[in-house]
């Protein structure tokens, strides 16, 4: 799914705000919402919160059957690389 395209009014900003909320994440409106392009399967959006800079990564509107198996893979390899020298979102 290469597009150059991204309904970012896809996302709950709120429902989103209340999850950053209860992990503790710094306080704010939402703003800045953009899409990341480029990518094959996930959408990206960047946002900024609290004056902080954020990558949202979610499956599909249509997922894939292994979607979420794949977004969980990669969260695990992005968790591995932490403290690492290897630059990593």
């Amino acid at each position: 799914m290469t597009s150059t395209h991204i309904d970012v009014s896809a996302i709950d900003l709120d429902e989103l705000g209340a999850w950053m909320d209860a992990e503790r994440l710094p306080g704010g409106a939402i703003t800045g919402v953009a899409p990341v392009l480029g990518g094959t399967q996930n959408v990206m959006v960047r946002l900024e919160r609290g004056g902080r800079p954020y990558i949202l990564r979610r499956p599909p509107v249509h997922a894939r059957s292994k979607s979420n198996e794949v977004l969980r893979r990669e969260a695990r390899v992005l968790a591995a690389l932490r403290g690492t020298a290897v630059p990593a979102p």
